[in-house]
């Protein structure tokens, strides 16, 4: 997958070594969040808006070392799934309980990096194979979320077929 580091706020955009393509499950309840609303809600939230880099830098340089070398993989799960992280989250779940909901479920799934996606609403998680994300899939199938399941793209796969449908 084309990783990135982001920085800041999300300005400054370093690529990273791709990783592997885990098998990933979006799911999205039905609901409507306001980016705009997120973001004036962030204010109150005093740990996101600190003028101090300080804090983010332990997080920020351990998920760039360890995506830098070779992928680990420990019981057949990325090690820089805990580097993963979204600093909207809290926010959101504070106002919409149901993100925590599917935030929960995913991780009783046995989804891994399980986070929200941008302001929300979609959530994803990450899976060892694709038969334990189907396995997931087919177990949300009685809830009223959308979800898709899919897996991601390294920038080489990606420009060849570019290149090849252009």
């Amino acid at each position: 997958m084309g990783v990135t580091v982001g920085v800041g706020r999300g300005s400054e955009v370093f690529p990273l070594p791709d990783v592997g393509a885990p098998h990933l499950l979006l799911v999205t309840p039905d609901i409507r969040i306001s980016t705009t609303e997120v973001y004036a809600a962030a204010g109150d939230w005093p740990e996101l808006t600190s003028k101090s880099l300080r804090g983010n830098i332990p997080d920020s340089c351990a998920a760039v070392f360890c995506a830098c070398g070779p992928p680990v993989v420990t019981a057949g799960l990325f090690a820089w799934n805990e580097f993963l992280r979204n600093d909207l989250e809290p926010v959101v779940v504070n106002k919409h309980p149901v993100i925590r909901k599917v935030l929960e479920r995913l991780r009783e799934l046995g989804g891994t990096g399980v986070r929200m996606s941008g302001s929300g609403a979609t959530v994803f998680a990450l899976f060892e194979n694709s038969e334990a994300a189907e396995k997931a899939e087919s177990e949300l199938a009685g809830e009223a979320w959308q979800i898709v399941r899919t897996r991601t793209v390294g920038r080489k796969e990606y420009w060849d077929k570019l290149i090849k449908s252009g």
